[in-house]
């Protein structure tokens, strides 16, 4: 059959012009295909993407079209079957185009020229530019090598070249950032735990709850007393030993109490405890010297001036347990020796109770609760509680 001939589809008697390996309007595959080889192979995709045409499965079609032409770049039924499958999506320009390189391939069809100038007519109404036709000198130019030589290619060089330079951008910002950041400079701050977690009513601590701490409660420390009663203020430095068993929380909250020097009256604190199955805490006092019974409102209001300031530390503390040492005459009274002179708890709100310095020992003593005086201090004291 020759090119350009018409005849009658056998399927469904439609005019066929040239010789295609289908019937553009019922996709029936004409009886010579797959008589040689992989020609044949060719024709057979070109049948079913123009049955797939037909059926307006646009992607499948296209991929079968570009499947023949991966096999055959120079079929112009291929070309000529893309040109369709877009005039038919109303795609006029790649119509066009395609029917152009069609049209290139196959100049004596008569058939291909009819669409291409049907293409450009639409173009021209709707006022676009219609396809340029080839040069005379790539007729015999490949798909491949029309796609290389045309704006699709250096359009593809852009958009690599762009992707590429944005990935240089993002290393060069991630290095600057490390450097600036890498100079081994790190500011710390004070980040020791308080000496136990609050729990709440059904055992859960605040740390694990995720809640913020409350920010220590200010503290104002009381005013100086007359030059007459006043002793020397002693303040412990951070690098005295701590007692065995301290744990590093412990150690963290005694340092912060060891700063606080405008409270302490004539001891210093040397030790301190947590326990967190009554959210308290004991914190031990030494008394600078000996002490004696007229020493006694002075260890109630270091004792409270300590808890105060503990509280401020560690306001989710619910106790704290003051234990003052002085030195005092033994058993025999012949010698003297460290022993505890005082010990007494004490609640947030009575370590923050204002009292007037010149209360009676007895009011000082009531702040606390379960209190015990050395029997050398305890003169007029109140019974132990």
């Amino acid at each position: 059959m020759q090119s350009g001939q018409a005849h009658t589809c056998a399927s469904c008697g439609g005019e066929i012009h040239g010789d295609p390996a289908y019937c553009p309007s019922c996709g029936a595959v004409a009886p010579e295909v797959g008589a040689d080889g992989g020609q044949g192979e060719v024709e057979k995709h070109l049948a079913a993407a123009n049955l797939a045409r037909i059926r307006k499965n646009w992607e499948e079609a296209t991929r079968l079209c570009l499947q023949a032409l991966a096999s055959d770049p120079d079929n112009a039924g291929a070309h000529a079957l893309l040109g369709d499958i877009y005039h038919d999506q109303n795609r006029v320009e790649e119509a066009a185009v395609w029917y152009q390189m069609a049209l290139d391939l196959d100049p004596a069809n008569a058939s291909l020229r009819a669409k291409l100038e049907r293409e450009k007519a639409v173009l021209k109404a709707r006022g676009a530019k219609p396809a340029p036709p080839a040069d005379d000198s790539a007729a015999g130019e490949s798909r491949l090598e029309k796609f290389v030589r045309g704006e699709g290619y250096r359009s593809l060089i852009n958009i690599i070249t762009m992707v590429l330079a944005g990935l240089v951008l993002i290393v060069l910002i991630a290095l600057a950032i490390r450097q600036l950041g890498g100079d081994g400079t790190v500011e710390t701050t004070d980040t020791s735990p308080a000496p136990y977690a609050a729990t709440g009513q059904q055992g859960r601590t605040a740390q694990g709850s995720g809640t913020a701490q409350q920010p220590p409660v200010p503290y104002t420390p009381p005013r100086s007393e007359s030059p007459a009663a006043s002793r020397p203020q002693q303040t412990q430095p951070s690098t005295v030993p701590l007692p065995p068993g301290t744990a590093r929380p412990e150690q963290g909250f005694l340092e912060r109490l060891r700063g606080q020097s405008d409270i302490w009256l004539g001891g210093s604190p040397d030790a301190a405890w947590a326990d967190p199955r009554n959210q308290s805490v004991t914190i031990t006092v030494t008394w600078q010297g000996a002490a004696t019974s007229a020493d006694r409102v002075r260890i109630l209001r270091q004792a409270k001036e300590v808890a105060r300031a503990a509280f401020a530390v560690e306001p989710q503390a619910a106790l704290v347990t003051v234990r003052v040492l002085a030195d005092l005459p033994d058993f025999t009274g012949a010698s003297t020796s460290r022993q505890v002179a005082f010990v007494g708890d004490i609640t947030p709100s009575e370590a923050n109770r204002g009292m007037d310095e010149n209360a009676a020992p007895e009011t000082w003593e009531r702040l606390f609760s379960r209190v015990h005086w050395h029997a050398a201090l305890r003169g007029g004291a109140l019974p132990s509680r």
